[in-house]
């Protein structure tokens, strides 16, 4: 796992906007409740900074 997110931090993805969660098909309420609290810490985290100059600008 620890080099999953060394990997990860070298490539510009920042702390904080991955997570790994062993979930059962059959947890849905489990899946649910894990993919709300990411989806909020994201959003709280805003816009990535590192890969901020990577995106496509309209």
């Amino acid at each position: 796992m620890t080099l999953l997110f060394s990997m990860l931090d070298y490539l510009g993805v920042e702390d904080g906007r991955t997570r790994v969660e062993w979930v059962s098909a059959a947890e849905g309420v489990k899946f649910s409740e894990t993919m709300n609290s990411f989806a909020k810490k994201i959003n709280e985290l805003g816009p990535s900074v590192r890969l901020g100059d990577l995106r496509c600008k309209n």
